[in-house]
C-alpha cells in the first residue's frame, strides 16, 4: 500500500509540474518502476490466494477454502485510497464489474456443490483417506474449476492492467505534450518581453538624445539673444553717454556761476552761526560741570571726614587690646581685619579720585592741612598695613600646616578605598565569570532547538514566500513599467512644450530685434538720399540758372551785332565765365559722386566694425561667464568651509557654556550651603585662583572686592558708589 501511494503521488507530481526534459525522463523512469513494483505486489497477492485456495490438505489450513469476488471486494476497499485520479476510477470499476461477475458464477457453483471444510471433516473423526471416491471427484472438480475461474480472473485483472497502462500512456503523453506546448509558449513570451524591453530602452535612449540635443541647441540660441541684447544694450549706452556728454559740454560754468557763488555764501553763513551755537553751548555746559563738580567735593569732603573718624576709633580699640574678645573666633578676627583692609582700600580710591577732580579751589592753608592730614593718615596706615601683613604671614602658615595634615589624611583614606575596591573587583569578576559560563551553557542548548525550529520553520515558509514574492514582483514590474511609460510620456510632453515654446519666444524676440534693426538702417539710408537729393536739386538749379543767363547773353549778342566791337571784350568774359562754370558744375559732379561712394565704403566699415565688435562681446560674454562659474564654485567651497569652521566654534562655545553653569550651580549650591549654616567660608587657593583664571577677576580691584565679599560680615558691609584704585601690593597681600 505505501508503494502505491508513493508511486502514484510520484506520478501526480510529475504530470503538474513543469521542468526540464532531462528531468521529466527521470520522472518518467521512476514512474515505470513504480509501476512494475505494483505489478509485482499484484501477482504477489493473487499467487498468494491461489496458493491459499488450493491448499486443502495442508496443516495451516485454517477459514474457508474459496476466495468469492464478494471478498476481492473487501481486500481492494482495504488496500483502498491509493491515490488513482477519478478519470482512471472508471476503467478500474468495468473491471472490477467483470471480476465479479465471474466470481458470483463462481461462488454459485461452489455452493451448489456444498463443499464439506476442514471443519466439518474434524467434527465427524472420519480421516480424509478413508473418504468416498465420489466425494474425493466431486473435491476434485471444485478445486479444477476454482482453479480455472482463478486464472481467468488473473487475465481479466492482466487486461485490464494494460489498458490501464495503455490509457496511461496515452495521458502523459498528452500532458507532455502540452508542458512542451506551455514551454515554448513562456519561451515566446520571453523573447517577446526582451524585445519589448529592448524596444522601451531605444526609444529612452532616443528620447534622452534628441532632448539633449534640443537643450544643446536651446542653449546655442539663448547664447545668441544673450549676445545681440548685449551688443545692443552696449550701443545704446554709447549713444546715451555721447549724448549726454555732448550736453554737458554744451552747458559752461557761465550759466552756473551766479549760482555757486551764492551757494557758498549761503554754507558761510551756516558754518558762523553753527559755530555760535557751538560756543554757547559749551559755555553752558562748563558752568553745569562745576557747579556739579563743586556739589560732589562737599559731599566727598563730609564722607571722608566720618569715615576718617571711624576708621580711627576701629583703630583705637585694636591699638588698646580689644582686637580679640573672648567671644570672637580666628575666622572673625582675620575677617574684622579684612575689613580694616578693604576700608583702606577705599580710602585710598576716596584719596585718588580727590586727586583726579580738576575743579579745587586753590586755597594755601586748606592745602597745608590737608598734606599735613594726610601725611599722618599715612603713616597710621603704614603701621597698620605692616600689623596686618604680619597676622597674615602668621595664619598662612597655619593654613599651610592644618591642609597639608588633612591632605595626608585623605591620602590615606583613598589608598584604604582603592584596596577594598579591587577586592570588591575581584570578588565580582569571579561571581559574574560563573553566571556567564551557567548561562552560556543554557544560551547554546535554546540556541540549538531555536535554530532546528527555525530550520522548520524556514522551510516552510520560504516556498510561501517565494510564490507570494514572485506574484508580487511580477505585479510591481507591470505596474513599475507602466508608471515609467506614463512618466516617461508626460515629461517627454512637457519638455517638447516647454522647448517649442521657447522657440517660438526667441523666435519672436530675434525677429522683433532685427526688424528694429532694419528700420534703424532704412532710416538711416532713407535720410543720406534725401540729403543727396536735396544736393543734386540745388546743383540742378543752379545749372539752370546758369544756361538761362548764357542764353540770355546769347540773345544780347544776336540782337546787339551792330555792337559788337564794343561788347567784343564783354563777350570774352562772358565766355571765361561760362566756361569756368561748366568747369565747376563737372567738379560738383565728381564731388557729389565721391562723397557718395565714401558714404557707402562708411557703412560698410561700419557693418564691419559692428560684427568684429559682436565676436568680441560673445568671446568677452563666454570668459565672463567662465570666470562667474569658477567663482561661484570657489564661494561655494569658501561658504562650506566657514559654515563648517563656525559649527565647530559653536559646538566648543556649547561645551564651555555646560562647564561654566555646571560650575557656577556648584558653586551657589556651596555657597548656599555656607549661608545657611550662618558663617561665611574662607574661599581655598585653588577656587581662587579658578576665578581669576576663568576671567571674573581681571584686576587686583576685582580680586580684593571678591575677597572682602567673602570675608566681611553682612553687617560690617558698606556701599560707596564711587570708582577708586586699590595699592597693588596691598591687594597682592590680602589675596594671599
Amino acid at each position: 500500500m505505501q508503494r502505491n501511494k508513493k508511486g502514484k503521488e510520484a506520478l501526480t507530481i510529475a504530470v503538474e509540474r513543469s521542468v526540464t526534459p532531462r528531468t521529466i525522463m527521470d520522472q518518467l523512469n521512476e514512474s515505470l518502476k513504480t509501476l512494475s513494483d505494483v505489478e509485482s505486489v499484484a501477482k504477489a497477492r493473487y499467487s498468494h490466494l491461489n496458493a491459499g485456495s488450493l491448499d486443502l490438505k495442508g496443516d495451516g489450513y485454517v477459514g474457508t477454502p474459496i476466495l468469492t469476488p464478494r471478498q476481492m471486494c473487501i481486500l481492494r476497499q482495504e488496500d483502498g485510497n491509493c491515490g488513482v485520479p477519478e478519470d482512471k476510477v472508471v476503467a478500474i470499476t468495468d473491471c472490477e464489474g467483470e471480476a465479479l461477475a465471474i466470481g458470483e458464477e463462481t461462488f454459485d457453483l461452489n455452493e451448489s456443490l456444498d463443499t464439506p471444510t476442514c471443519s466439518d471433516v474434524a467434527s465427524k473423526d472420519v480421516p480424509i483417506p478413508g473418504r468416498s471416491p465420489p466425494v474425493i471427484q466431486s473435491t476434485e472438480e471444485s478445486h479444477r474449476l476454482q482453479k480455472q475461474k482463478a486464472v481467468e480472473v488473473e487475465s481479466a485483472l492482466r487486461d485490464c492492467e494494460k489498458r490501464l497502462r495503455d490509457e496511461y500512456e496515452v495521458k502523459l503523453e498528452k500532458n507532455y505534450r502540452l508542458i512542451d506546448e506551455l514551454i515554448a509558449e513562456k519561451k515566446a513570451l520571453t523573447e517577446q518581453c526582451d524585445k519589448l524591453v529592448a524596444s522601451m530602452r531605444q526609444i529612452s535612449e532616443k528620447a534622452l538624445a534628441k532632448q539633449k540635443l534640443l537643450e544643446e541647441n536651446h542653449k546655442v540660441e539663448l547664447k545668441k539673444v544673450e549676445a545681440k541684447a548685449a551688443a545692443a544694450e552696449k550701443i545704446k549706452r554709447e549713444r546715451w553717454e555721447a549724448a549726454k556728454t555732448k550736453a554737458i559740454k554744451e552747458l559752461t560754468m557761465k550759466g552756473v556761476e551766479r549760482e555757486i557763488q551764492r551757494l557758498m555764501l549761503n554754507h558761510k553763513e551756516e558754518l558762523e552761526e553753527m559755530k555760535r551755537l557751538y560756543k554757547e553751548d559749551l559755555e553752558a555746559a562748563d558752568a553745569r560741570a562745576f557747579e556739579s563738580y563743586s556739589q560732589k567735593l562737599e559731599e566727598l569732603r563730609s564722607r571722608f571726614s566720618r569715615e576718617r573718624e571711624e576708621i580711627c576709633l576701629q583703630e583705637r580699640k585694636l591699638a588698646d587690646g580689644d582686637l580679640v574678645t573672648p567671644t570672637e573666633t580666628p575666622r572673625d578676627v582675620w575677617a574684622n581685619r579684612n575689613w580694616v583692609a578693604n576700608a583702606i582700600a577705599r580710602l585710598a580710591g576716596f584719596i585718588s579720585s580727590f586727586q583726579c577732580i580738576k575743579f579745587i579751589p586753590k586755597n594755601a592753608a586748606f592745602n597745608l592741612r590737608y598734606d599735613a592730614l594726610m601725611a599722618e593718615e599715612r603713616r597710621v596706615w603704614d603701621g597698620l598695613r605692616k600689623k596686618l601683613l604680619k597676622d597674615a604671614s602668621e595664619e598662612k602658615d597655619r593654613l599651610i600646616t592644618l591642609m597639608t595634615r588633612e591632605r595626608t589624611e585623605l591620602e590615606e583614606k583613598i589608598n584604604q578605598l582603592n584596596t577594598a575596591l579591587s577586592e570588591a573587583n575581584q570578588r565580582s569578576l569571579h561571581e559574574v565569570a560563573r553566571v556567564k559560563k551557567a548561562l552560556e551553557s543554557e544560551y547554546a542548548l535554546q540556541l540549538e532547538k531555536l535554530q532546528s525550529q527555525l530550520e522548520s520553520d524556514k522551510k516552510g515558509v520560504e516556498e510561501t514566500v517565494r510564490t507570494q514574492l514572485k506574484s508580487d514582483f511580477q505585479e510591481r514590474e507591470r505596474e513599475i513599467i507602466e508608471r515609467l511609460r506614463k512618466e516617461r510620456d508626460r515629461q517627454l510632453e512637457a519638455v517638447v512644450q516647454r522647448l517649442e515654446a521657447e522657440a517660438t519666444l526667441s523666435r519672436e524676440e530675434a525677429e522683433s530685434s532685427a526688424q528694429e534693426r532694419i528700420k534703424r538702417m532704412k532710416e538711416k539710408h532713407q535720410k543720406d538720399i534725401d540729403d543727396l537729393e536735396a544736393a543734386e536739386r540745388q546743383a540742378n538749379e543752379k545749372y539752370n540758372q546758369l544756361r538761362a543767363r548764357c542764353l540770355e547773353l546769347e540773345g544780347e549778342v544776336n540782337c546787339q551785332k551792330v555792337r559788337l566791337a564794343q561788347v567784343e571784350e564783354e563777350a570774352r568774359q562772358t565766355r571765361a565765365t561760362n566756361e569756368r562754370l561748366m568747369g565747376e558744375r563737372e567738379q560738383l559732379r565728381e564731388v557729389v559722386a565721391r562723397e557718395v561712394a565714401e558714404e557707402i565704403a562708411a557703412a560698410g566699415a561700419k557693418a564691419g566694425q559692428a560684427q568684429r565688435e559682436l565676436a568680441e562681446v560673445r568671446a568677452q560674454a563666454s570668459a565672463e561667464v567662465a570666470r562667474l562659474q569658477a567663482e561661484l564654485t570657489a564661494a561655494k567651497l569658501d561658504a562650506a568651509d566657514e559654515l563648517e569652521s563656525v559649527h565647530q566654534r559653536i559646538k566648543e562655545a556649547i561645551v564651555k557654556k555646560d562647564e561654566n553653569i555646571k560650575e557656577l550651580v556648584r558653586r551657589h549650591e556651596k555657597q548656599g550651603t555656607e549661608h545657611r549654616r550662618g558663617r561665611p567660608s574662607l574661599p581655598s587657593r585653588e577656587e581662587f585662583q579658578e576665578r581669576v583664571r576663568s576671567g571674573k577677576c581681571r584686576t587686583h580691584q576685582d580680586a580684593g572686592c571678591l575677597l572682602a565679599s567673602t570675608l566681611i560680615p553682612k553687617q560690617q558691609k558698606r556701599t560707596i558708589r564711587c570708582h577708586y584704585t586699590v595699592d597693588d601690593d596691598l591687594i597682592s597681600d590680602n589675596t594671599l
